[in-house]
Order: C-alpha cells, then sequence, then structure tokens
C-alpha cells in the first residue's frame, strides 16, 4: 500500500511539474475570458475591449446549440430492437444528466473552455443515486487536471484528478457499502477521517496556495470559508485502465503519519476504457493541451486594450493639461477648473499656459485601434461591417469581400464542430458501453406511437403498461443489450459503436431551409418525370408536405386551413376528390396574403402529376 501511495503522489508530482508553463498562462487566458485587464498599466484606466471573448462564445453558441443526435450500432445478429432501445435510452439519459450543469450547458462549456485553455477534460462517471442511475458527465477544472506527460489522453495509462469531495458524502458512501460483498470506498480511513475531523472541529481543507487556485476564483470569490458540520477535504484520484486510487494529500493518518487512502478498487469500467475524455481545440502532438483562439490572439487582445486606456489618459490629459507656471506671477493656489473659476495672475494668457505634446499620439488612434481590430477579427474569421475600419484590409467591404468573411468563420466553426463531435462520439461510446455492462434493474423509458408499435413486434415481452392506445411505458436492462448464447442461456455483451449526425448540434438557418425547400419544390415541378420514376419504383415524394413547410417558412399563419387534410372532415363535409386542385375560398378572417401567397404556391405545383388514390402514402 505505501509503493503504491508513492506511486501516485510521484506522478501527480511529475504532471504538475510537466505543465507548470502552461499553468502560468493560465490567469491571463481566464481574465481575457472574465473581461477583467491583468496588465500592467501606467494610469486608472482599466478598460477592456471584449471582442476575443465575445467571438469565442458566439461561435459556441452556434456549434453547440441543441443535443447531439447519432445512431447507436451493435454488433450482433439482432441489432435492429437494440439500436432503437439504445437510441431511446441515450435521449433519456441525456436529459437527466445534471451533475454540474444540464447536459447541453457542459457541452457547450467543454467548447468554451478548451477554446480559452486549449484543451478541457471530463469525467464519464456511472452513477446510483435514489433519483437516477445511469451515465453522467462532469467537467474536470483545468487547474484540477493532471494527465499523464508526453501522451494522449486516449492512449495514456492514468490520469489523475484534484476534486474537494464532502465527508458527510464519503460517509454515506460507507453506509449504502455496508451490506455488500464488493466494495469499493474504504471504510476504516474513511471513519478514521470523519473522527480527526469531528474531534479537532476542524473546517476542512481550503486551497489557499495561489498555484492551485484560478484567477477567476481569486477575482471573484478571494475569500475562503470552511464548515465544522460539512466539512470537505482536497483528494486526488488516479484513474488506470485496471484500478482507481483516491487518497488525501492533506490529510495523514495518525497511524501511519501517511495520506489516506480512501478507495483502491478495479476498475468498473468495460474494455479498459479511461473514464476520461478530451476536447481539444487545436491538439499538439507532443503534450495531452492542446492550443486554443485564446492563447493564440493574446497579444493581439492585450495591445487593444493597452491601445484604448492610452488613448482614454490622453483625452484625460487633453481635458485637464499640465499647466506651466509662472510662480512670481499667479497665485497657485486659484488655479482650479471648474465652472466660473477665477485665477488670480498679473499678465492673464502668459503667466499660465498648458503644455502641449502635440496631437498625433490621439490623431493615429483611429487608424492603429482599426488595425488591431482587424487583426482580432481576422484571427476570429468574422468581421464588422459597420466600419471600414474594421474589416479585414486587404478585403473591404465589398459583397465578395464579406462572402469570403462568412467563408472564413464557417471553416473556424467546421473545425470546432468536428472537434466537438469527437468528444461527444467518445463520451457516447462510453456511455453505450456503461449501459451494455452495468444497468441492472432496468431503466423505465415512456414511448409514442410508431415507436410503440415497432417495440411490441420486436420486443412484445417487454411491454409492461399502456396509457391509452399512444403511450406506453417499457422497461430495459442490460440484458436487451446483449446477445443470448443459446447453448449456455446467458446474456453475453457485445461490441457497440455511436455514429454522430454530423452537424445535428449547430444552430438551425431557417434562412436557409427556406431556400432549401422551396429549391425542391420548385424542381420538382419542372421536373414530372422524378415523381413519375419514384412512383414507378413505389416510392412517393410527400409533395404537399413539402407545401405545407414552404408557406410556414413564409411566415403565412393558418396553413391547416389552406392545405386541407381530407381524412380529417367532419361527415357531410364536401370533400375535394384527388387530383383536382384545392379551390381556396377568401374566408372572411383570411388575410389577402394568406391568399396570395397559397395561390402562388400552388400555381408552383402546375405541372406535377396528380396523385392516384392508391398512390397516397406518406414518406
Amino acid at each position: 500500500m505505501s509503493k503504491l501511495l508513492d506511486e501516485v503522489q510521484q506522478h501527480q508530482e511529475d504532471s504538475k511539474s510537466y505543465m507548470q508553463t502552461l499553468r502560468g498562462n493560465w490567469p491571463d487566458l481566464e481574465s481575457m475570458l472574465i473581461v477583467r485587464n491583468r496588465e500592467q498599466i501606467q494610469n486608472d484606466n482599466k478598460v477592456y475591449d471584449p471582442r476575443l471573448a465575445t467571438i469565442e462564445v458566439e461561435r459556441t453558441a452556434r456549434v453547440m446549440a441543441r443535443h447531439p443526435q447519432g445512431k447507436p450500432k451493435a454488433r450482433s445478429k439482432d441489432d435492429i430492437g437494440k439500436n432503437m432501445l439504445m437510441a431511446m435510452l441515450l435521449d433519456y439519459q441525456m436529459d437527466t444528466a445534471k451533475e454540474q450543469f444540464s447536459f447541453i450547458t457542459k457541452l457547450r462549456m467543454l467548447s468554451l473552455m478548451s477554446r480559452v485553455y486549449g484543451s478541457m477534460f471530463a469525467l464519464v462517471p456511472w452513477r446510483v443515486t435514489n433519483n437516477r442511475v445511469g451515465p453522467e458527465l462532469n467537467i474536470i477544472s483545468i487547474w484540477d487536471s493532471f494527465p499523464q506527460p508526453n501522451i494522449q489522453v486516449s492512449e495514456a495509462d492514468w490520469f489523475t484528478q484534484g476534486h474537494m469531495l464532502s465527508v458527510q458524502w464519503l460517509l454515506k458512501q460507507v453506509e449504502l457499502e455496508k451490506n455488500k460483498e464488493n466494495k469499493v470506498w474504504k471504510a476504516d480511513a474513511i471513519m478514521a477521517l470523519a473522527s480527526e475531523l469531528k474531534r479537532d472541529q476542524d473546517e476542512g481543507d481550503k486551497v489557499e496556495n495561489d498555484d492551485e487556485n484560478s484567477y477567476i476564483q481569486e477575482e471573484l470569490t478571494p475569500s475562503q470559508f470552511g464548515d465544522v458540520v460539512f466539512p470537505k477535504v482536497k483528494a486526488y484520484t488516479e484513474y488506470r485502465r485496471d484500478r482507481w486510487i483516491t487518497w488525501t494529500p492533506q490529510r495523514q493518518n495518525s497511524k501511519t503519519s501517511r495520506p489516506h487512502i480512501l478507495r483502491e478498487v478495479k476498475s468498473p469500467y468495460p474494455e479498459r476504457m479511461l473514464p476520461i475524455v478530451a476536447k481539444h481545440s487545436i491538439p499538439n502532438l507532443d503534450t495531452p493541451v492542446g492550443t486554443g483562439p485564446f492563447e493564440r490572439g493574446k497579444s493581439i487582445q492585450f495591445a487593444l486594450n493597452s491601445l484604448v486606456n492610452l488613448y482614454l489618459e490622453g483625452v484625460k490629459t487633453e481635458t485637464f493639461p499640465e499647466l506651466m507656471m509662472n510662480p512670481n506671477a499667479v497665485v497657485p493656489s486659484t488655479i482650479k477648473f471648474g465652472a466660473a473659476e477665477k485665477w488670480f495672475m498679473n499678465n492673464p494668457g502668459q503667466d499660465v499656459v498648458p503644455f502641449s505634446r502635440g496631437g498625433n499620439a490621439l490623431q493615429t488612434f483611429n487608424s492603429t485601434y482599426g488595425l488591431l481590430v482587424s487583426m482580432l477579427l481576422s484571427h476570429g474569421g468574422t468581421t464588422d461591417t459597420s466600419s471600414s475600419a474594421f474589416t479585414e484590409q486587404s478585403q473591404g467591404r465589398t459583397p465578395q469581400a464579406l462572402r469570403l468573411q462568412a467563408a472564413a468563420q464557417a471553416t473556424q466553426d467546421e473545425w470546432e464542430q468536428a472537434m466537438l463531435e469527437e468528444t461527444i462520439h467518445e463520451v457516447m461510446y462510453r456511455w453505450i458501453a456503461l449501459n451494455a455492462h452495468k444497468l441492472d434493474g432496468g431503466q423505465s423509458l415512456r414511448v409514442f406511437g410508431p415507436e410503440m408499435d415497432d417495440i411490441k413486434g420486436m420486443y412484445p415481452d417487454m411491454v409492461e403498461t399502456f396509457q391509452g392506445n399512444a403511450e406506453g411505458r417499457i422497461t430495459v436492462d442490460r440484458n436487451f443489450f446483449g446477445e443470448r448464447d443459446e447453448d449456455s442461456k446467458q446474456v453475453r455483451p457485445v461490441k457497440w459503436d455511436y455514429e454522430i449526425e454530423t452537424g445535428s448540434t449547430t444552430k438551425p438557418n431557417p434562412d436557409q431551409d427556406k431556400e432549401t425547400v422551396s429549391d425542391i419544390l420548385q424542381f420538382l415541378s419542372q421536373n414530372p418525370d422524378i415523381i413519375q420514376e419514384a412512383q414507378s419504383r413505389n416510392i412517393d415524394i410527400n409533395r404537399i408536405e413539402l407545401l405545407k413547410r414552404d408557406i410556414q417558412n413564409k411566415g403565412v399563419k393558418d396553413v391547416d386551413r389552406i392545405v386541407i387534410d381530407n381524412a380529417e372532415k367532419s361527415p357531410g363535409e364536401e370533400v375535394e376528390q384527388p387530383g383536382q386542385p384545392v379551390m381556396m375560398e377568401q374566408d372572411a378572417d383570411m388575410d389577402e396574403d394568406i391568399a396570395s401567397v397559397g395561390a402562388e404556391l400552388l400555381g408552383g405545383m402546375q405541372g406535377i402529376p396528380p396523385v392516384q388514390p392508391e398512390q397516397q402514402q406518406e414518406v
């Protein structure tokens, strides 16, 4: 045990020393994120131009706007039902994985913070609580991340995480494991630690070393407080591929005079995976931490801040200039700035004159400021069209230049999207593996309509209860995600993969959707042969749905009053015959705009062969 403790402590110290240069740069990067000026400025102005932080926050909003969509794939003989159930389970778990923050917020933070530091790391644990059983996602502070040096996390043998552990939480784990045969936590060490803290009325550990605290913490919440009733202790956990070790560096066992080892357990993860994922901004080959736009744009941002503050100091000097006075001809105490102030002197206009430095510095501010802003916007792949000084100097504000800037921004968004999707894939891969190996006791899911019909056909024994005809509830566990051996009748896990839908997290583009739907509708109207070819192959294209979406995209309300579903008409109502144009009457409540747009769209459908009754089906 002593040898193991020496190993894990040496690993943590090696990683910290390895990243010492990076750690020294993090306060500057964090100050850029929270818009605080850390530069040594020789005046009282501490104005900060938040352009770089704003560019990256906006990029996060575009790239990580929605929950990811993807397809889990089981490599087994009977995988269609497994894939469907696993996809439903992952959707449910994304909605309920709310430790720290909601799941989508955590992905946004991984995206943004990785561009601050270059990389961010997250833990993917399995949680069993009173309210939830399933996988989670916990972001690890970069200050508490200690990766194995000289190797990427995906290939590392270990990764160390620092964290503050509540003693009450540790005692609860001991209580939960009291009657279990396979225990995770060391009850003796935890009870001894709790007893020592209670005996000494100890408030717990505090991180007071500047080398371990973030600049954000020091700047926003510099005071630290303990709690005698609910103390916390600083701990480190080294995650290896075969086992996990947790110890307390600041708390020593009174008997051994060595730190407490609170946990030393075989890794619960399948396939010898590390429970750690990395999100890189721009990966580096030689180090586990990448490079981000905050570091790359730091010099420009700091120069911009300095220039603004120097300009403000110049404005102040112009407003309240230094004075050159003849001490023998004036009364110095009367020299005051303000309305109706009186100065006493012998020769007004001669005995007191302002000192002039010349206006060249202030005159060149606009051009220098425009140059720096242009450099920063170019660095971020964006532009500001409100002033020609803030656009790329070589392009200006022509339509072609703006298209090039939009392409540059899209390229950087696509890079960030690709890096984020790699991380999401690693998270989902671990979630699927944990579900397939550890989901005991079952997970209840609610399903609707067509999903219920499909599941009833594949797994009729899984349907427990129904609520009407459109909603039901099923319970799944790891046995449904394995493959049954016909000889032993045992269910063994199968290999899984996850295929993320590219671009599923990005912010929708309504203008692009409008253009796409209109183009498709126009293309079909001009090429009726395609409709006939599709029908000959028993494929139908739902042109009415395209029509409805086109009307909605144009902002017209009450679409159902324009495109009427005959199947929903009450008995006795007039029903239009298939193949005949829909006759629109000008209703008293119908806008003229609705009528004109509807007529225009229906007119665009001319030339499309009518749909025969036996060919009407949804696609």
